[in-house]
This record gives C-alpha cells, sequence and structure tokens, in this order.
C-alpha cells in the first residue's frame, strides 16, 4: 500500500522588512532571499503518515512538492525520516497561488499514472490557505474525503482506514474506504514533525530527488482571482501603563479597565 503527502513549502514573510513590502509592477514580491518552511499541518500530516508507518510496516510513504527554490531541502529532510520517494512538480506556468482548482488539477493529473491508496494533505494548501485543494482534488478523482482531520489509522480490513477529526466542540471518528483523500488540520497526537538524526541526514543527502513536469488543467480552468494590493501586517502596539501604588491597585484596574466586562458577557 502506498501513500502520497503532496505539499507547498510556505514563504518566510517574517523575515520581510517593511521596504522589501513594496511590491514591483507585476504586483509581485522580491522573496528571493527568503527561507521556506513548512507549515504546521503539512508537518502535522508527515508526521502522521510516519506514525502509522511505524504500526505498519507494509505501508510505503512517497512525498511530492510543488517547486520552490527550497523544495529539495524539504524533500531530503522526509527522505531522513523515512520516505521512501521524494519528487518535485516543476513549476507550471501561471500564478496558481490563488487558484485552488488549478492545484488540484495538477494533482489529479499526476496520481491518474501513479497508484496510491491514500493522498494526504495540509489543511490549508499553500501560501493563500484556502483550505479547498484536497476537497477539489478529491472530487476530481471521485474518492472520499475529510477535512480537519486529526489522526488516522490502517486498519486490518483491506481498503479501509479509521480517521478521527476533531471539530469546535467534539471529536468525529470514520471509517471509509480507501483510495482516500485526507487533508489534516490540528492534531494532539503529532503536533509537530519529528527531528531526523545526523546519520539519516546523511544517508538523505545522497539521495536523488525526482523532477516532474506537470500536466496542466484546461485554460478555461487556469484563470486566478487578480492579485490587487499587498499590504503588511501591522506590527506596532498600543501600550498603555497601570499607575497604582502597590500590585493590588494594579490589579484591580486590570480587572475594571479589561476584564470586568468581558467575564460578565
Amino acid at each position: 500500500m502506498k501513500a502520497l503527502l503532496t505539499f507547498k513549502p510556505l514563504p518566510d514573510l517574517s523575515m520581510l522588512s517593511e521596504h522589501d513590502w513594496i511590491p514591483n509592477e507585476q504586483r509581485q514580491l522580491n522573496i528571493d532571499h527568503v527561507r521556506s518552511t513548512l507549515s504546521c499541518f503539512d508537518e502535522t500530516a508527515a508526521e502522521l503518515l510516519l506514525r502509522a508507518q511505524a504500526a505498519d510496516k507494509s505501508l510505503k510513504l512517497e512525498a511530492l512538492a510543488f517547486n520552490d527554490s527550497m523544495v529539495e531541502y524539504h524533500l531530503k529532510l522526509l527522505l531522513a525520516l523515512g520516505f521512501e520517494r521524494a519528487s518535485r512538480l516543476m513549476a507550471p506556468a501561471g500564478e496558481l497561488s490563488f487558484n485552488p482548482l488549478a492545484n488540484a488539477t495538477i494533482l489529479a493529473n499526476y496520481l491518474q499514472h501513479e497508484h496510491y491508496s491514500l493522498v494526504v494533505l495540509g489543511m490549508q494548501f499553500g501560501d493563500a490557505d484556502d483550505g479547498q485543494t484536497a476537497a477539489m482534488l478529491a472530487e476530481i478523482l471521485g474518492w472520499p474525503h475529510l477535512n480537519q482531520v486529526s489522526d488516522f489509522t490502517l486498519l486490518p480490513t483491506a481498503n479501509s482506514i479509521r480517521v478521527s477529526r476533531t471539530m469546535e466542540t467534539e471529536v468525529q471518528h470514520f471509517t471509509i474506504t480507501l483510495p482516500a483523500v485526507l487533508a489534516v488540520g490540528n492534531s494532539t497526537q503529532a503536533a509537530a514533525l519529528r527531528i531526523p538524526t545526523l546519520k539519516q541526514k546523511l544517508a538523505a543527502s545522497r539521495a536523488n530527488i525526482a523532477a516532474v513536469a506537470p500536466e496542466f488543467c484546461p485554460v478555461e480552468q487556469v484563470s486566478s482571482p487578480i492579485l490587487e494590493s499587498l499590504t503588511s501586517i501591522g506590527k506596532q502596539r498600543k501600550t498603555q501603563w497601570l499607575e497604582g501604588k502597590t500590585p493590588q491597585e494594579k490589579a484591580l484596574k486590570l480587572y475594571d479597565l479589561y476584564l470586568r466586562e468581558r467575564i460578565n458577557v
């Protein structure tokens, strides 16, 4: 049985200075110097797959990433942790950050040539955080889909999986038939991705990352929302000093000014 983790690395925009937020004529930022990261959901998805592999050694893990300048680093990290194969989709033409349907179609075209029983994505795919790519991918493939996944376990029964997802007021449990698409959200079972040993890193550094040319989607599905403007998030915060002769006086003022109304609501 094979499972695929697919993801888009995210630029760490916290590294940008205020001047870096000024876009060029194409309304793009210069982020060539910015490192990329895996989102918390992508890390959780990878960790859940590794946990599933530890419980069932027959599970083969593969990773597929949309290309960026640092994608090989992330893929080799996953190889070091136990993924058997890592590939990157060469950058397609066009801006896909705000087009979940185009992203889903590219992934569906890739999956037509491979045989996976399980495809796992982070709940918010890519820098647009649209939360729709996994559902659209499942719709195109005709596979079952669950979002907000917090845990899953392969069952001894052929072609089935036990999935948990965390909602606002409850944890729901499902048994679904494979193949399936899972969109991973927050998880207390796998809140962070494990760290490989130095020996594992050295072994993975010599691994080959396959480059895959994407099969794009029909032109009518390519049109994306147009980015009109970019604005950095304000980092200034208002500060107010609470005056008082004793800690008790200051605590009382804090309660009267900020806490009383919230507690009584």
